[in-house]
Parts: C-alpha cells; sequence; structure tokens
C-alpha cells in the first residue's frame, strides 16, 4: 500500500520510529545525491546504533525541517555540541551543517528501478531518425511556449510543476537565488512540463555576472531531440532584445563538448574577462572542473 503524507506529518513519523530503534523504507525524491541515489528510489534507513563514519549516507532532520539523506563529511565540536556537516553528491558546492539531536539514522540500502528501460531508450534516442520518430510521437500533443517575468514566480503553478523535474543543485542555486530578477522561458508538450531556461538580468546582485545572463538550461530526457531548445534560446533572446540588450552571456564547461558545440550553433563565442575568470578560478577549484565565459551579440 502506498502511503502519503504531508511534509510535517512525514517528519514526524519518520523521525518517531527511527527514534524509537526501529527501521523504515522511504522514497526519496530529488536529484541531490544523483547518481548514487536517483530520484524515485527507495531507501532503507536504520537508526544509528553508533557514531556515522565520514563517506556514510545519513538521514537527518535539516535546518529547513525537510528530512534529508546526504554524505556525511566530517564530525565536529564546538563549545561541547557535536554538529555534523554532509553533502549531496550531485552538490558542486554549499554543506549541510546540523546538531547531532538532527541526526536520525543512516542509509544501508537502496532500492533503484530496473534501469533497462531507460538504456534502452537513451540508445533509441541516440539514433539519427530519432527527432522524426519522437515527432510522430509527440504528434498529438501541441508544443506550447511560455515566458514568465520574475514577479510572477511564486503565482505560477506551472514554473513549480517543471522545476520539480530540474536538478536540484540548478533549482536550489538558481531559481530560488535571492537577488537577481530573472525571467523564465518555458515549454510543454501537451500539459507535461518539458524544458525551462533562466535569464537573469542586469544588476549588482550577483557580480561579476552583472549583464545577461543565461543560467541552467535544462530540457528533460524524453523530450530532447526535438527543437525545444533551440526555441527557448529564440524566446530569451527576444526578451533580451526587448530590453534593449546588446549582448547575452553563458557559462559553459570546459569539458562538455555537446554543450560547448550547442552554444556554438546558437551564435556563442567564448570571451576573455579578467574579473570574472578570476572569479571562476577562485569558485571552479573545488568543483575539479572549469567553466568558460561565452557571449552572444544580439
Amino acid at each position: 500500500m502506498k502511503l502519503t503524507v504531508p511534509r510535517e506529518e512525514f517528519s514526524e513519523l519518520t523521525s518517531g520510529l527511527l527514534r524509537q530503534g526501529r527501521s523504515i523504507r522511504v522514497r526519496a525524491f530529488g536529484n541531490s545525491m544523483f547518481p548514487t541515489i536517483h530520484s524515485g528510489a527507495i531507501l532503507r534507513i536504520e537508526p544509528c546504533a553508533a557514531e556515522p563514519s565520514p563517506g556514510e549516507i545519513v538521514f537527518f532532520k535539516s535546518n529547513g525541517g525537510r528530512m534529508t539523506a546526504h554524505r556525511l563529511l566530517s564530525r565536529i565540536e564546538e563549545n561541547g555540541e557535536v554538529f555534523y556537516k554532509a553533502k549531496g553528491d550531485f552538490f558542486m558546492s554549499g554543506c549541510d551543517f546540523f546538531p547531532k539531536s538532527s541526526l536520525l539514522g543512516r542509509v544501508v540500502g537502496v532500492e533503484k528501478k530496473p534501469r533497462w528501460p531507460y538504456r534502452v531508450f537513451f540508445l533509441l534516442q541516440r539514433l539519427p531518425f530519432y527527432p522524426l520518430l519522437a515527432r510522430i510521437i509527440f504528434l498529438p500533443y501541441p508544443i506550447r511556449y511560455q515566458i514568465v517575468p520574475f514577479e510572477d514566480y511564486n503565482k505560477n503553478d506551472e514554473v513549480i510543476a517543471i522545476l520539480y523535474h530540474y536538478p536540484s543543485h540548478w533549482r536550489t542555486k538558481v531559481h530560488k537565488k535571492e537577488g537577481p530578477v530573472k525571467t523564465w522561458a518555458l515549454a510543454f508538450v501537451g500539459k507535461k512540463p518539458a524544458g525551462i531556461l533562466t535569464l537573469t538580468h542586469p544588476g549588482d546582485t550577483i557580480p561579476p555576472f552583472n549583464d545577461y545572463w543565461i543560467w541552467g538550461l535544462f530540457v528533460r530526457t524524453r523530450y530532447r531531440r526535438l527543437g525545444l531548445a533551440e526555441r527557448l534560446m529564440e524566446k530569451i533572446f527576444g526578451v533580451a532584445r526587448g530590453e534593449g540588450a546588446k549582448e547575452v552571456n553563458v557559462l559553459v564547461f570546459e569539458d562538455d563538448e555537446k554543450a560547448k558545440l550547442f552554444y556554438q550553433k546558437q551564435g556563442f563565442e567564448p570571451f576573455e574577462d579578467a574579473v570574472i575568470q578570476k572569479h571562476l578560478d577562485q569558485t571552479d577549484g573545488d568543483m575539479g572542473r572549469r567553466r568558460l565565459p561565452y557571449k552572444k551579440i544580439l
């Protein structure tokens, strides 16, 4: 039997069972532990009978009240109190810092969904005729695009729906980041959310990225190679031109050849900026990957 409860009741129920010494099985949602834990996987969680070791995946209540399973990094003692630091495998930066009282258990098993249907689909998607096949499959469903301005973010249910499919790291760092004014371009296939692209507007809240920047272009796997990414780019270019922008910028990982090729086809070219490069050298060191700034003249 499948049981769905509100977050507050789920938090109280799971923490109560674990503190009583019982083991639980829960379904994970989100991609913060990808690829170790896929969204939808079942986690087997046991109470912490002993001190957890760095490298284990622990289950705890975060400062925001959310039940979280992240990899333990270290144990810290401050003023006689014990704290833990943990981080999702998918996250490039940012850590959870929580007291020992919030630690509830450790993940001892992950029951993944069968992956072979996805592998077959990915292989099929690489075939030259896939775009034609996909258009036939999705032909009955109209493709719709929508521009959502910054002030409508919290009022628009479709934005929230499409962000559910977005990788957790980008959703947290870009879409929920306070400060920069943003515009979203959304794509839908029928009623299903299919893709999203974020444009940040000029401002001094995220220096040195004070011009028009594209952040986090994302198209759901099943809808790729349908031209959605290209159309989302066109919509965002239209927004920028409408505000009198002369150029739009984006950061691309140096080792991501597919992304570099995609943006080059959209008219982007790499450029050098000493201030931006200094910032990237400082922030990208922890990731082990280097990003490059690209620019498109409108």
